[in-house]
């Protein structure tokens, strides 16, 4: 049992940290510039975060999880949570992972652009 319970914290702990510190690794890379009648937004790449995502959550939770699934949606902005296709600033994903110990880490966050000033 001890050899079970440290798997599960070990692993526990793997994806937590993988999930906590995703914002600094893919968010802020899958932002572009868009020019639209006379003034630059920012938005997310959709097709980078998406992919980007996959990859950074297969690398950092391959051997500490028995299987995952990671759920993506792109929202308009903060104040506006209807889904968009294009031009959105915000995302939300969510990661459910199966753990040992029959454990189901199941956690969700939201990265909005905002303007500053």
């Amino acid at each position: 049992m001890v050899v079970n319970t440290f798997s599960f914290t070990n692993s526990y702990s793997r994806v937590n940290r993988t999930f906590m510190l995703y914002g600094n690794a893919v968010p802020e890379s899958s932002i572009i510039l868009v020019s639209e009648d006379d003034h630059d937004e920012l938005y997310f790449d959709i097709e980078r975060i998406k992919s980007e995502s996959a990859k950074y959550f297969s690398v950092n939770l391959k051997g500490y999880v028995i299987s995952s699934k990671l759920y993506i949606t792109m929202f308009v902005s903060e104040d506006d949570k209807t889904t968009c296709q294009n031009s959105c600033k915000g995302v939300a994903l969510r990661l459910v992972a199966e753990l040992p110990l029959l454990f189901t880490f199941d956690k969700q966050m939201e990265y909005v652009i905002k303007r500053n000033g």
